[in-house]
């Protein structure tokens, strides 16, 4: 497809931070890569702008009366409860993210829900899952989310060959994960879920298992 192509051409290709680490790990010849860039994560203000814009998308107008930002998140540089409330969300979510806006906005659509019988949309505060199971999960199951974690998308015999377990280990680790909400499946390939991305590669650094 390369040679039939006589124009000049841009390929540009975006994987996350592990999967990068890996692959420069792994390959020894770097000539196809003409320049890597480093994207910066979001900033607290650039995230705030985009649940901003989002909410008004969806036309919504979310109520944070009911919010107790926790002192070591509160923003006191604003006159009215509300924007304050409103700020240490956000900053909250910025926290949470690490600055994935991906994982923002999902973590901002798990702060709004609505009372029975009223209209209105509520917000609470955002929270990280519980690690309780990812600290006492097997040594393999540890081992299948860093080869998930570092190739993003990829098979169950992808997994095998990577790790060099049995077909039978590797199964049932990922059957355990999917139990666990930690990854999901389409049409073979698997990847992390969004919900556990930050908290797993969190915990697989804790372990010494990913680069930090």
């Amino acid at each position: 497809l390369i040679e039939a192509i006589d124009q000049p051409m841009l390929w540009v290709m975006t994987i996350d931070c592990f999967a990068w680490q890996f692959l420069r790990r792994v390959r020894a010849d770097q000539s196809s890569i003409h320049e890597a860039v480093d994207v910066p994560a979001w900033t607290e203000d650039q995230l705030s702008a985009l649940i901003e814009q989002r909410t008004a998308e969806a036309e919504l107008e979310p109520d944070f009366s009911r919010v107790q930002v926790p002192p070591e998140h509160a923003v006191t540089s604003y006159d009215t409860a509300e924007e304050r409330n409103k700020a240490g969300v956000y900053r909250m979510i910025w926290t949470l993210s690490a600055g994935n806006p991906e994982v923002a906005l999902l973590t901002w659509s798990n702060c709004l829900y609505r009372e029975e019988g009223d209209e209105q949309v509520y917000v609470r505060l955002p929270a990280s899952p519980s690690t309780r199971e990812l600290d006492s999960a097997a040594h393999n199951v540890m081992l299948v989310l860093r080869c998930i974690a570092q190739s993003e998308l990829v098979t169950q015999e992808d997994v095998v060959d990577n790790l060099r377990l049995p077909q039978g280990a590797v199964g049932t680790a990922m059957h355990y994960c999917i139990s666990q909400g930690w990854i999901n499946e389409d049409n073979g390939r698997y990847r992390i879920t969004m919900r556990w991305f930050r908290t797993i590669t969190r915990t697989l650094a804790r372990q010494n298992l990913l680069a930090r």
